[in-house]
Parts: C-alpha cells; structure tokens; sequence
C-alpha cells in the first residue's frame, strides 16, 4: 500500500509540470511554428508536446516497468479536464505515448540518453496511431501512417527532444532514483 503512495506521489509531481507549463508552450509553439513558416523552415517543434514525452519517459526511468503507462492515463485523464474540446484524440494519444515509452524501453538495462530519446520517438510515433481511426482500412492506410509520420519532422523533432531532457534530468537527479528505490522497497 505505501509503495503505491510513493508510485501515486510522483506521478502526479510528474503529471503537473506539462500541466502547468501547457498554459506558456502552446501559445509559445505556435508562435515559433508561424515564425518558421515565414522564414521558410519546414519545421518548428511542438513545445507544448515535449513536457509530455519528458514525464512519461521519466516516470519509466524513476519508477520501472509499467510507469509510463500510468504516466500516460494520468495524462490522458488531466487533458480531458483541461482540453475537452478534442477529448477523444487527446485522451488516446496520451495513453499510446505511454504504451510506445514502455514498448521504447524494454530491455533497457541501462538509462542513458540513447534509451531515453529512443523511447521518446517510440512513443511519440505509437501517439500518432489515434489519428488512423479517421483513415481507411487498407494497406494504403499503413503507408499513409508511415508518410504521416515521416512528413511531420517537427513532431518526431519534439519527441526526440522530451526523450533527450529527460535523460538529462534523470542524469542529473540520480539521488531520486536511488531515493525513491529506497522508499518504495522499504515499503514493501
């Protein structure tokens, strides 16, 4: 029971930090997106999507196999409040983003900054498989899927980044790790 508090505890730290810095990057990102467009550069990063990708790779980091699943309903559960508008896609989106961190990270023994950007982009292309319930059913839509993603360099660019941060925050912040191990297999 109270190694699930501690597991509780800091997802929901890590679920508060996209929650409270989506109100600063999304106006923020689309602002440099329509900056990059007038330049004439393809690409711009999602800001608002790399917290996302960060937390959900942090909390696979942190807390171990399945976190990032937890990481990415709890996500999924706060974008319902805070965006109702798009519930559906949001919700789902957030939930693959996690699935695709796991799916990124198994038989990582080691967490450097490789497992971690390549769990980003894992996870980030798995959150894009919510847009295919408006695409038809067919091979074409597997090659449709695969352009999509190829084309939207900006979203796998975010994604590669929010995997690089949290590798960074995780090398930095290693006394966690060995803090909440400590915490979580007193507890049990």
């Amino acid at each position: 029971m109270r190694r699930a508090v501690v597991e509780v505890a800091v997802l929901s730290i890590l679920a508060a930090v996209p929650t409270a810095l989506g109100y600063v990057l999304g106006p923020l990102s689309r602002a440099l997106s329509a900056t990059a467009r007038a330049f004439g550069f393809p690409a711009a990063p999602r800001l608002g999507f790399i917290p996302l990708v960060t937390v959900t790779v942090l909390a696979r980091a942190y807390l171990g196999r399945g976190a990032a699943v937890k990481e990415g309903v709890l996500l999924a559960l706060l974008g319902a409040v805070f965006h109702p508008r798009d519930l559906s896609l949001r919700v789902l989106r957030n939930i693959m983003l996690g699935v695709g961190v796991e799916l990124g990270m198994i038989g990582v023994k080691r967490i450097d900054a490789w497992s971690c950007v390549l769990a980003g982009l894992v996870g980030g292309a798995l959150s894009y498989t919510p847009y295919l319930l408006f695409a038809p059913l067919s091979v074409g839509a597997a090659v449709l899927y695969a352009a999509l993603i190829l084309s939207s360099v900006n979203w796998l660019l975010s994604c590669a980044i929010g995997g690089y941060l949290a590798s960074i925050v995780f090398r930095r912040s290693e006394w966690i790790t060995v803090r909440v191990a400590h915490l979580t297999s007193r507890l049990t």
